[in-house]
């Protein structure tokens, strides 16, 4: 587990988009956000180590998953500090 505050989206990743969605990394946030808020985030994110000199973790498969999660810190349906679980890469 990770802590929400140390992920970062895949297609932020300097020098190579680690994510593979190139559309629709927006589309139906709210109802994700309504189901993980209602029954738990019921798969884990995919992350790898951020390149040298970068803190946290970019995420390769979930990106869709942790814009839900910070709308449902920003909504405080869950804690800043919410741990999410994960699979390093």
């Amino acid at each position: 587990e990770l802590h929400l505050a140390e992920l970062h989206f895949g297609h932020e990743y300097k020098g190579a988009n680690i994510n593979s969605r190139v559309t629709g990394r927006t589309a139906d946030i709210a109802p994700l956000a309504a189901s993980i808020a209602r029954e738990g985030l019921l798969l884990s994110l995919l992350v790898c180590p951020a390149p040298d000199g970068e803190k946290g973790f970019y995420v390769i498969d979930g990106n869709r998953r942790l814009a839900a999660l910070r709308s449902l810190v920003d909504s405080k349906d869950i804690a800043a500090d919410f741990k999410v679980p994960v699979l390093i890469d």
